[in-house]
Formats: C-alpha cells, sequence, structure tokens
C-alpha cells in the first residue's frame, strides 16, 4: 500500500496534472500506481475485454468508481469493499461469507 495516499485524511486529494492524455507532476508515480492496483484487481476491472463498447455502464462506472475513491471524494471502508467484491445480485450467497462480512 503507498503510504503517502494511506495518509490522506478523508476529503484530501492529491492534483494530477493531465498533459496530451498523460498524467505529469508531482503525483504521476501516485496516480499509476493507484490505476495500476485496480485495474490488477479483476473483481474491479475484468480480464480479457475484447472491446470496451461491449462492456456493460454498470461495470465501467463500478471501475471508475475504484478510480476515484468512493463515493463524494471518500474512500469506501473495509465492509462496503468486502460486499461489493463478494456480491451476487445485490446479497451475499455463501453463509461463511455473511459471517464475514458481519
Amino acid at each position: 500500500m503507498c503510504k503517502e495516499v494511506a495518509s490522506l485524511e478523508i476529503g484530501q486529494k492529491l492534483k494530477v496534472t493531465l498533459y496530451n492524455n498523460r498524467t505529469v507532476g508531482a503525483y504521476t508515480n501516485l496516480f499509476l500506481r493507484h490505476l495500476g492496483k485496480n485495474f490488477r484487481d479483476r473483481n474491479i476491472c475484468p480480464l480479457g475485454v475484447s472491446s470496451w463498447n461491449d462492456t456493460k455502464q454498470e461495470k465501467l462506472n463500478h471501475m471508475w468508481a475504484a478510480v476515484k475513491g468512493g463515493k463524494d471524494g471518500n474512500p469506501p471502508d473495509v465492509a462496503s469493499i468486502f460486499f461489493e467484491a463478494r456480491q451476487k445480485d445485490n446479497n451475499l450467497v455463501d453463509p461463511e461469507t455473511i459471517e464475514k462480512h458481519v
């Protein structure tokens, strides 16, 4: 985990500057590390996408939410992440998973 990002206060942000579709500036490496971590997680970003045009809007919204770090700039809590990663039809299915979530 990146200590600089993990130590941010709730609502505090690091400014990333984009130029010619690339990040530039002091926080470029932190931003790229954050993106890489999210996109290597197959619960956030599906593997083997043949065309992004074929990806459902719901999945795209989920990926963007992961990049932004939660709603309204507040990072999600661990329980929310756990639920989102293990839900099916907006419910936890496995009794062991339900127990861990509680």
